[in-house]
C-alpha cells in the first residue's frame, strides 16, 4: 500500500510539526511581572488621645472588607514610643507620614492608597477598591 501526499498535506504536516516542536522546545521567553496591585489589607491607624476612637462607620466599614472581600482589616491604636507590631509597620509609617488619623490600604507589603480622616463606612469601601 502505498501514501501518496499532496504538496499541500506536506506544508500542512511540516506546519503542524513546527508548531509541535515549537511549543515543547521554543524559546523561553520570561517577561517581567506586573505589579500586583490587589488589596489585601486595610488598617485604619489612630490615637485614641486625640480622635477618641474609631468612629462606628470605619468600624462598619472594616467588617465589611474582611466579610465581603476577604480583606485583612482592622484598627491599630499607635501610641508615640509603643513598639509597633512587624504588621502594623508601613501602616503606621504611611498614617504619620498623613497624619493620624488614616486608612491605609495595602497590597501585599506595599501601601496602594492613603486616606485621612476617614469615618464612614462608604469612605472605607470606596478606598479598597
Amino acid at each position: 500500500m502505498t501514501v501518496t501526499l499532496k504538496p499541500k498535506q506536506i506544508i500542512g504536516l511540516a506546519l503542524i510539526a513546527f508548531a509541535l516542536y515549537w511549543h515543547y522546545n521554543g524559546p523561553q521567553i520570561n517577561l517581567p511581572a506586573l505589579p500586583n496591585n490587589k488589596v489585601t489589607a486595610a488598617t485604619y491607624v489612630y490615637d485614641v488621645r486625640t480622635t477618641g476612637g474609631v468612629p462606628p462607620g470605619v468600624l462598619k466599614g472594616l467588617d465589611r472588607l474582611n466579610r465581603e472581600k476577604q480583606i485583612l482589616a482592622s484598627a491599630y491604636e499607635h501610641t508615640d514610643g509603643a513598639s509597633v507590631p512587624k504588621q502594623y509597620t508601613v501602616p503606621v509609617e504611611e498614617a504619620k507620614k498623613a497624619g493620624l488619623p488614616a486608612l491605609v490600604v495595602m497590597a501585599g507589603d506595599k501601601p496602594v492608597k492613603v486616606v485621612k480622616d476617614v469615618t464612614t463606612e462608604q469612605q472605607v469601601w470606596e478606598a479598597a477598591q
